[in-house]
């Protein structure tokens, strides 16, 4: 009885990893086959009206980043303007901005905290002025120069939701930002970009978002969680809405180089993750195969597949019950779960480096590898840590590397 318990156990399991890994394979498959480029002469139009928003609290040291690249971005001054939330500052946030030209929003509240409620005060005043459009960036990035342009393009196409690329600048200041910075491009280049090209579901990412103004009018945003992002990412899956992702233009920050940056952020996105993954996966899973829609279906798997410490102890996990077969029974079968495992731990293996390829860092990436595994093993902990605690209720601000300096 506990043989043939143990038997589909690790079964089920290594269907589960198989069936993760051919999954990406899939999507890294699309990803190798050639984009069409955009043609030129469709940059010229520029017939969006644009509202940058970029949501701040205390953010004096650093929104001269963002604020700075805003002003120079190749698209026609008349029709994009400056939005800056000064959500609950105690700093100079409000005068740096109004410095730059900005439309400054002052909102204290002190019982409802966060950027999502930073972002439904902005969209609310900012739906009251002419825009077209709005983009949503953090305090802490910059923007490419085209983006708006490319933005303008695939709105006038009929695209109504877009997640420009987000990309790692700090890859090189350690260990833990290569780590980051390897598995944020799987992300963007073998993840999401190959799914939107599929039609499937794309997380928003919190910057680098740009919503059509109808969006907000049909479906005003209500998300308010610690991963506001994402929130409404499924509330959009739900209602039909495909987000378009985009990978020629975007925006780069720093990501987190220390412990203390790290615990913040993951804390706030695994935790928050994993609440909304249990909540709504089922809901989005029941829902996508009752209306037949693929798009709600590949929402509810996603809502796991983003959380890269699951599919590590997925993994683990599958290794582990398919190993105490292998020791109790020691039959073929045992022994050919076993190679599969391996292989299927190979594959993985050879998906996490495509990350590292596509950075082309050269040797200096080559010796951040040899401190890579303390990174991974400290990230995991983490991980773990944050599975015992439980999720955070309350959202909080990633610690900047600027604040320690002043």
């Amino acid at each position: 009885m506990i043989h043939s318990i143990l038997f589909a156990t690790a079964t089920a399991s290594l269907t589960v990893s198989v069936f993760i890994l051919l999954y990406h394979a899939i999507l890294v498959v699309v990803a190798m086959v050639p984009r069409a480029k955009i043609p030129a002469g469709e940059f010229e139009a520029c017939g969006h009206r644009f509202a940058i928003i970029v949501p701040a609290h205390n953010e004096e040291n650093t929104i001269q980043i963002a604020l700075g690249s805003c002003r120079e971005l190749e698209y026609s001054e008349e029709n994009y303007e400056l939005f800056v939330v000064a959500d609950n500052c105690t700093d100079r946030t409000a005068a740096v901005a109004e410095g730059y030209g900005c439309n400054v929003l002052v909102r204290n509240d002190t019982e409802k905290r966060g950027k999502g409620h930073a972002l439904r005060y902005a969209f609310e005043k900012v739906l009251e002025s002419d825009c077209d459009a709005m983009i949503v960036l953090d305090a802490d990035c910059r923007i490419h120069p085209n983006t708006l342009k490319i933005a303008d393009y695939h709105l006038r196409r009929g695209d109504r939701v877009l997640q420009c690329n987000n990309r790692v600048s700090n890859v090189d200041d350690s260990p833990t930002t290569l780590l980051l910075a390897a598995a944020n491009a799987l992300e963007n280049d073998f993840f999401y970009a190959p799914k939107s090209r599929l039609g499937l579901f794309v997380l928003l990412r919190g910057t680098g978002m740009v919503f059509h103004r109808e969006i907000f009018e049909r479906f005003p945003w209500d998300a308010s969680s610690v991963i506001e992002d994402a929130q409404y990412s499924y509330r959009l899956a739900i209602e039909g809405v495909n987000t378009r992702f985009v990978p020629e233009v975007g925006v780069v920050s720093d990501f987190p180089v220390n412990r203390p940056q790290l615990t913040v952020q993951r804390e706030r996105w695994l935790g928050g993750g994993i609440r909304f993954a249990l909540g709504l996966s089922p809901k989005m899973l029941a829902a996508g195969l009752k209306k037949r829609r693929l798009a709600l279906v590949d929402a509810a798997l996603s809502t796991w597949l983003i959380m890269r410490p699951f599919i590590v102890a997925q993994l683990c996990l599958t290794f582990a019950l398919v190993l105490v077969l292998q020791i109790v029974d020691g039959s073929f079968a045992a022994s050919l779960m076993l190679a599969a495992t391996v292989a299927v731990f190979a594959g993985y293996a050879a998906y996490a480096l495509l990350g590292l390829v596509r950075l082309d860092g050269g040797l200096k990436h080559v010796l951040l590898l040899a401190c890579l595994p303390v990174a991974l093993m400290n990230y995991l902990w983490l991980s773990v840590r944050t599975l015992l605690r439980g999720s955070p209720t309350e959202w909080q601000r990633t610690p900047r590397a600027m604040d320690s300096e002043n």
